[in-house]
């Protein structure tokens, strides 16, 4: 859960330690006999009155700080659970473990049960309603180590009939396995399309009638990774009323230049830029289906990531193009701000590469690049009309780090801009186990987390590249953890406040999938407005009138995030324990021309498959990958790496599905 939500309630103490070398059963000798549980394998037989639908259990396992996809690993495991009340009155129950090992003929052996204090959580749809406690599960070297989780309350009745249990390398079948991604962290990535459509207001030249500004302004980068998109339309027939949003329509327009500027007021550092691609797809013909080019820069992904990428009929191949100068390398464009304080993004492509942007176009701009020897660099992108005097004449008004009040305000467009702490990829571990009992055609579940489900949710399709919080279609269904948090420092962020607000004011706005994005112009800005803050907990609403299908309450509110241009990456494993051979497919559903890479698990930096998706006008599905798993005593497990990315320009809203036959 973020720390900026509070109303799930947290335990970690070291009572909730589990370590098989802890004699802990003296401690608790009197529970064991009063319960007399007998157990088989890790289903404990009932010993009270019976079984009360009360709480949902949930799980999340790391180790080493990493996601393990649902079980235990030798060494010092991080078990996450939670307890969900599924009435409407509070619930009080005691949290109670087993543990033990399995011998060579899978009995559990060794069985210990460890008890914890009363705790009690609120009712349903309340502040409190999910309870976490955290352990840590200490699993010895070479046993076949196991735990499980119930909720039992004062008079031995089990208050939920779903516990959840886990082994070393191993998940029971039928349990649906927790899906939570996590940062890779490793850098930075700056992100920038805000606003999406410049508008003459938004330009850095005399051609903005309310003077020069920039697109973004950021100061002091450090040494470090780093990856950076621009994405923007030129719409300068506009303009825009800074009072209260609207439209301003003029009988002209023109070519623009849209351009990052990396600035060293101090002459120290050096950036080593590896990789890049510029793009402008509006106008040009796909050179295979001879319809309009996909807005997702298919080539220019090619270009930036190194990787031929087929269609998903492994035909029809965007092979990359070498379009990044070198500069003191074979392979890189490296400068040293000690012989000049400026680089622009522009100067490092080849020759026709990087050009003026016409009106009603889109650019897409991708760098990846590396700082050392930094005091701090300044970040700006810019927009101004091409005079026709070639690159030289890009920013005449424009000179770094002699306006020291350089405005690069955030304004609501629905698209964001800002930096995340992590370099654009997410992952996560789904391991699934399938037996006889899942039919033909069936989908394999997983347990999804978000602002609807705190304490988790079975759901056998889930949503990523999209914040639930903005979303009007089955909104429960989202990932949520896949969603990147940027931060921009925008000082005119203090007067979006309203002139009575009377909290705490400051000037980082917050996008992400917990904070308001309602910013109003001045003319519609009421007196206590605050325009980024912390989302109430949302409701799902279902009105199809409205396009609402368990959509979220917050729609109106929320940040309309998608995580363009972020590797969202399974690591997968699927086990097939039927009497025969089955066939699994990987689907993805979506209008959006995804880029997909597939790699082998064993090599995942050796050989892979790069496929696009393709455009669409509404949603299709694809199988994009499929293959057979052996039964029981065959080869009966698959494994793979999948990487799914949105580059640009396609709506969000993955909708992922594993399919068994």
């Amino acid at each position: 859960m973020d720390e900026e939500k509070d109303d799930a309630t947290e335990v970690t103490s070291d009572s909730e330690s589990i370590d098989i070398d802890e004699s802990i059963t003296e401690t608790y000798q009197e529970k064991r006999d009063t319960y007399q549980a007998e157990v088989e394998g890790l289903n404990i037989v009932t010993a009270g009155l019976g079984g009360l639908d009360q709480i949902d259990m949930n799980y999340q396992v790391t180790h080493d700080g990493k996601n393990t996809g649902g079980v235990l690993k030798y060494g010092t495991n991080n078990v996450k659970v939670f307890f969900k009340n599924k009435t409407s009155s509070t619930i009080t129950f005691e949290p109670l473990v087993l543990w033990g090992e399995y011998d060579s003929i899978g009995e559990l052996q060794t069985t210990y049960f460890q008890w914890c204090d009363p705790v009690t959580v609120a009712a349903k749809g309340q502040n409190g309603d999910v309870l976490i406690i955290d352990y840590k599960v200490k699993a010895p070297n070479g046993t076949d180590f196991a735990c499980a989780y119930w909720a039992i309350n004062s008079n031995y009745d089990y208050v939920c009939l779903n516990p959840i249990a886990m082994r070393v390398d191993g998940l029971y079948q039928g349990q649906a396995t927790p899906l939570f991604f996590q940062e890779a962290g490793g850098g930075k990535y700056i992100y920038c399309n805000n606003r999406e459509g410049i508008t003459r207001a938004d330009l850095a030249d005399g051609n903005n009638p309310y003077g020069p500004r920039l697109l973004m302004h950021e100061k002091g980068l450090g040494n470090g990774e780093y990856e950076m998109m621009v994405s923007h339309n030129n719409n300068t027939s506009m303009g825009i009323d800074l009072q209260d949003g609207s439209d301003i329509y003029y009988d002209n327009s023109f070519p623009i230049y849209v351009d990052v500027q990396f600035y060293d007021p101090y002459g120290t550092a050096t950036i080593e830029i590896e990789s890049a691609a510029f793009y402008i797809p509006t106008g040009k013909v796909d050179p295979y289906s001879g319809e309009p080019m996909s807005y997702a820069c298919i080539q220019a992904y090619a270009n930036y990531s190194k990787m031929t990428i087929y269609d998903l009929t492994i035909n029809n191949p965007y092979t990359p193009q070498p379009v990044l100068r070198t500069k003191n390398s074979t392979t890189k464009y490296i400068h040293n701000f000690s012989e000049n304080a400026s680089l622009w993004a522009g100067d490092v492509f080849t020759s026709g590469v990087y050009t003026s942007v016409p009106n009603a176009h889109v650019m897409y701009m991708v760098l990846k690049f590396k700082i050392v020897n930094s005091k701090g660099i300044e970040v700006n992108i810019a927009a101004v009309k091409d005079n026709g005097g070639g690159l030289s004449n890009r920013f005449s008004d424009y000179r770094a780090g002699e306006d020291p009040n350089v405005k690069a305000p955030y304004y609501k467009d629905y698209q964001y801009k800002g930096i995340a702490n992590t370099l654009p990829l997410v992952e996560t571990r789904l391991i699934m186990a399938f037996n006889d009992d899942n039919s033909y055609n069936s989908r394999l579940p997983v347990i999804v987390f978000n602002e609807f489900e705190r304490g988790g949710v079975k759901v056998d399709w889930w949503k990523t590249q999209i914040n639930p919080q903005n979303d009007r279609y089955y909104a429960d269904h989202g990932a949520q953890s896949d969603i990147l948090k940027f931060r921009y420092n925008d000082p005119t962020k203090y007067e979006a406040y309203g002139n009575s607000f009377s909290g705490a004011k400051d000037g980082t706005w917050k996008f992400d999938v917990f904070h308001s994005d309602t910013f109003r112009y001045p003319n519609y800005r009421s007196s206590t407005s605050d325009p980024n803050f912390v989302l109430p907990r949302p409701n799902l609403i279902y009105n199809p009138a409205q396009g609402f299908y368990n959509g979220s309450s917050n729609v109106f509110d929320s940040s309309n995030l998608a995580n363009y241009g972020v590797i969202t990456r399974y690591n997968y494993e699927v086990y097939n324990y039927s009497e025969y051979q089955r066939f699994i497919n990987f689907n993805l559903e979506t209008s959006s021309n995804n880029v997909i890479v597939l790699r082998n698990p064993s090599d995942p930096e050796g050989n892979y498959i790069a496929m696009y998706k393709g455009e669409n006008s509404s949603k299709v599905l694809d199988t994009f990958f499929f293959t057979s798993a052996e039964g029981v005593g065959g080869y009966n497990g698959v494994g793979i790496i999948v990487d799914i990315i949105l580059p640009t320009g396609n709506a969000g809203g993955m909708e992922n599905s594993i399919v068994v036959y």
